[in-house]
């Protein structure tokens, strides 16, 4: 694979010490803009537009540090970019855990760009080890307009034949006709945009700075025990009520086709693109299945959080026990960002 370090100057994207008003007087060269696939990025401002935009489609901006990481992968284009490079990169004098703002990077570029973990057209994810960007990349520049005569130009004009008076007769109605033509489309144009606004637009996804999934925790071998439905929906009630951009949670209904089975479970975290997992295995069977739970954190595969029950009638407790250590792990993205503080 090869890697395009001209196409991108790293130590140009530097958006945290650049004001928006510095930026906006800024001068970028061509060559700053590169062609990812179908969207054309600026890694000076951080802006991503379609290659072939819409009529009114606004530029998305990406904030500092995930047009770092974008520019960062796109100077490595085709290649892994491993998690230890992209954290020196993004946040070279911290040395404390940045796991989950590396995985907040992933998602909100991941957004801009419209892409998708599980199905991915940009960037492609390789558990546990880091990031490859999959579009073509080339340098982007606008076409140059084609220079034309100006009007009052002696030499263009002396390069032009003199008009006869049937010829500007013809030109004159050619003039009339095209302006009414124009106030036709003018017309039409003006109805459509007033028609437009009335529309809604769709709002923009959330990206959850911490996000979660929930197994089903069904048994493979025997019926699930009536308390499992109660367990999980108190642990949904006690985390689904903080800020979604702070913390989302994927509840069973999304996860169930990917059971309990540690490989499956891995292969959840890589196609939904979670920092966390919680779920739920059982050893024994009936009449006295033991129920196991355990956070498993996706950047490393670690189980930073292990319990077995026996049981069952204690659910809630077996709930709030779960969730208050799920809150104490990612408790600095969700203090003081609950609904309604």
């Amino acid at each position: 694979m090869r890697a395009y370090p001209s196409l991108i100057r790293l130590d140009r994207v530097d958006h945290d010490q650049t004001s928006s008003s510095e930026r906006s007087t800024t001068q970028v060269e061509a060559s700053d803009r590169v062609r990812v696939g179908g969207i054309v990025f600026d890694p000076v401002t951080g802006e991503i537009c379609a290659v072939e935009p819409k009529q009114g489609e606004e530029p998305r901006r990406l904030a500092p540090q995930p047009a770092k990481l974008l520019s960062l992968l796109i100077a490595h284009h085709g290649e892994l970019v491993d998690q230890q490079q992209i954290r020196e990169h993004l946040w070279p004098e911290v040395k404390a855990d940045v796991d989950q703002n590396l995985h907040f990077c992933v998602r909100q570029v991941r957004a801009a760009l419209e892409d998708s973990a599980s199905v991915p057209r940009y960037i492609e994810t390789l558990p546990r080890r880091g990031y490859r960007l999959m579009a073509e990349v080339e340098p982007w520049s606008v076409d140059p307009v084609s220079e034309k005569p100006e009007l009052g130009d002696e030499s263009a004009a002396e390069l032009l034949p003199a008009a006869s008076p049937q010829a500007e007769s013809y030109n004159t109605r050619r003039v009339w006709t095209a302006l009414a033509a124009g106030a036709v489309v003018g017309l039409i144009l003006a109805l459509g945009w007033t028609r437009g606004r009335s529309q809604p637009v769709a709002s923009p996804p959330v990206i959850a700075e911490v996000s979660l999934a929930i197994t089903s925790f069904q048994p493979e071998t025997f019926s699930s025990p009536v308390q499992v439905p109660q367990i999980i929906n108190h642990l949904l009630a006690r985390l689904g009520g903080f800020d979604p951009s702070r913390l989302g949670v994927i509840g069973p209904t999304t996860t169930a086709p990917y059971g309990t089975d540690l490989r499956r479970v891995h292969r959840m975290i890589t196609e939904l693109d979670v920092d966390y997992v919680i779920n739920g295995r059982w050893s024994g069977g009936p009449p006295d299945p033991k129920l196991l739970i355990e956070v498993i954190r996706a950047s490393d595969g670690h189980h930073v959080w292990v319990q077995q029950f026996e049981d069952l009638t204690q659910w809630q407790r077996i709930a709030d026990l779960v969730a208050d250590a799920v809150l104490e792990i990612v408790g600095p993205v969700t203090a003081s960002h609950s609904h309604g503080s």
